[in-house]
């Protein structure tokens, strides 16, 4: 599969809600640490959030979570206390 099926696959499962939660890459996190914020606080499967994970290192970003505005603040703030460089959109 390759990026851009990931992408479009990634989209998919993720529903608009108006805001987006975007992950964007760092060369300080693991593959394994991302994939473990992702399962654990933003209720991704396993291979979703591989997905994810592929996606932010091959295209610097990636849209990980849209809701409204409160809940990806909160979101943001347990990731980002967990070394993940995210921003809303």
């Amino acid at each position: 599969m390759d990026t851009e099926e990931l992408i479009k696959e990634v989209n998919e499962i993720i529903s608009n809600e108006g805001y987006s939660l975007i992950l964007y890459n760092d060369d300080i996190n693991t593959f394994e640490h991302v994939i473990g914020c992702l399962v654990s606080y933003v209720d991704h499967t396993q291979i979703q959030a591989e997905q994810c994970a592929t996606i932010v290192h091959h295209k610097g970003k990636c849209s990980i979570k849209n809701d409204n505005l409160n809940k990806l603040l909160a979101l943001k703030d347990v990731l980002t206390k967990n070394k993940l460089n995210v921003n809303i959109e």
